[in-house]
């Protein structure tokens, strides 16, 4: 069975038909696999399955229509194209441009620099421009005056768009039909001439911005091709830092927070916003603001350190997901509550300088602040049992003050809340005496915590002794030979504990000290 033939151009002819064929015969005779190309194929089915905009009841043929025409002018584009001092000396231009339009329209692979293609992305201004909101007259105005050139108007391909009312491809679905294209000729504009800076004019508010094609097509060209140069932001609605933090949030989504997409951020030079009001006049000055993706140390490197990123009014959760330690913080004078709000902990906070004070001025219990490493004396200085000064608490631990010590007592009666009581221990550590201290606890609680000759210079008689006889007696630390330290005689000791004479002996007291306390008989 003799294979189907079809009649072709010459122009569309295979490599399997010679030159000479090609040149010679107007019409080829040839069956169709041999005859096409994998891109023409794509292209054919593209058009069959475009989708009209339903927006101003377009037709599916006005669609097909506008995406022939932009296939013919890419075709013309590439058969008057110029070779001269270019790497390719030749080719097959016919093909070419179904090459170019399949990788636009279907494939969306990018143009890098190089190629043929790449050329329909170049602008001849000093500056790309990216925009959202702006008017036409309001971007020949920013273009002049930034030397800057755009896509859609200023780029080879821009010439050869099919416009309709509404703008190129109105007639096609967006989403559907020429997200692709869109996103293919972002990343191409973007990624080849990337030492050319780049100018973002935005005139939309937040929740506007989300759903232009600025925010959904450019900026993750932007996220995956950032320029090796300086991007300038312009706000005509939106005050910079919140609009630097948007499409910095933006970006790092696009991007991925890793690596390689920090390495491809590395190379800006600077990032920096201004903001215009509706009438030209300038609102916000233009500063520097951090680019995304940088980190602690890169923007040390360019003066952007945390005191300087807090004066923008950059917070402690950014600065910390940057990279900034909270000591950095600390120094910059970011108080406590920012750092608690960023999550940080009670250990984290008090290891990097801040004092027991800021965190008890928050409300924090004694139990917390204990917990997260505070000492003692630093809980008493800040507050904990009651909100005296330092020079008071000094003085109370002296035992100075009878006023104070009356405040003392006050405080141990009835505390401003019962995590605020301090411990017998914690009052020790801090420096108060058992002098001071007995006016407040009851003997039985010092002695768990005091020495008996500390009890003593407190003015305790040893009879008190009496009520730890026994095993409660050595439960407090009562033994024979502190008692013995704590210049105690071996008759007291006796009187007050009812030890015997070999525990005595072996507390250390002498046979003279135990015959003298009537503990032995005669020899």
């Amino acid at each position: 069975m003799r294979a189907k033939v079809e009649v072709y151009e010459p122009e569309r002819c295979c490599k399997r038909i010679s030159v000479e064929q090609c040149v010679k015969d107007s019409k080829i005779t040839a069956i169709p696999g041999d005859c096409t190309s994998g891109e023409k194929r794509l292209l054919d089915n593209f058009l069959t399955s475009a989708i009209p905009s339903n927006s101003s009841n377009h037709s599916k043929a006005q669609c097909k229509a506008q995406l022939s025409q932009a296939f013919g002018a890419i075709q013309n584009w590439t058969a008057n194209l110029s070779l001269h001092g270019y790497w390719i000396h030749s080719l097959h231009t016919l093909h070419l441009s179904e090459v170019i339009s399949a990788q636009l329209f279907v494939s969306g692979f990018p143009f890098g620099t190089g190629s043929i293609g790449s050329r329909l992305f170049r602008v001849k201004q000093r500056v790309k421009l990216l925009w959202s909101g702006i008017s036409q007259e309001e971007r020949v105005h920013w273009k002049k005056m930034k030397e800057a050139g755009e896509l859609s108007e200023d780029t080879e391909l821009g010439a050869l768009l099919p416009r309709g009312a509404e703008g190129p491809f109105d007639s096609c679905d967006y989403l559907v039909t020429v997200l692709t294209f869109w996103q293919t000729a972002s990343c191409s504009l973007l990624s080849i001439e990337r030492d050319k800076p780049v100018l973002i004019l935005v005139n939309k508010s937040e929740e506007d911005m989300q759903k232009t094609v600025f925010w959904n097509v450019e900026l993750a060209a932007l996220a995956t091709n950032p320029p090796l140069s300086k991007i300038q932001l312009v706000s005509f609605h939106m005050d910079c830092l919140s609009l630097v933090s948007k499409l910095s949030r933006r970006i790092e989504d696009l991007a991925g927070n890793s690596r390689p997409a920090e390495l491809r951020w590395s190379g800006i030079t600077e990032f920096t916003c201004e903001r215009v009001g509706t009438d030209g006049a300038v609102t916000e000055k233009q500063e520097e603001y951090p680019p995304p993706l940088w980190r602690a140390e890169l923007l040390q490197r360019h003066n952007l350190t945390a005191k300087v990123l807090k004066g923008k009014g950059f917070v402690a959760g950014w600065l910390l997901s940057r990279g900034f330690s909270i000591k950095e913080l600390k120094d910059s004078g970011f108080g406590v509550l920012p750092l608690k709000d960023a999550g940080q902990t009670l250990k984290d906070i008090r290891e990097a300088g801040y004092s027991a004070k800021s965190l008890w001025d928050l409300g924090h219990s004694g139990e917390e602040l204990r917990e997260a490493g505070f000492m003692p004396k630093e809980l008493l200085r800040a507050g904990w049992g009651g909100r005296h000064d330092t020079d008071k608490l000094e003085k109370v631990s002296k035992g100075t003050s009878s006023e104070h010590l009356k405040q003392l007592k006050q405080l141990m009666s009835s505390p401003p809340h019962p995590s605020h009581r301090p411990s017998l221990r914690d009052l020790k550590e801090a420096g108060f005496s058992a002098e001071v201290l007995k006016e407040v606890f009851p003997f039985e609680e010092l002695a768990r915590v005091f020495t008996h000759r500390e009890l003593q210079e407190a003015g305790f008689e040893l009879v008190l002794y009496r009520a730890f006889c026994g095993d409660k007696g050595l439960e407090v630390g009562a033994s024979a030979a502190e008692l013995k330290e704590a210049g105690c005689s071996a008759a007291e000791v006796k009187q007050a504990t009812g030890f015997s004479a070999k525990r005595l002996g072996q507390a250390g007291f002498s046979y003279r000290a135990l015959k003298r306390a009537g503990l032995l008989g005669k020899r």
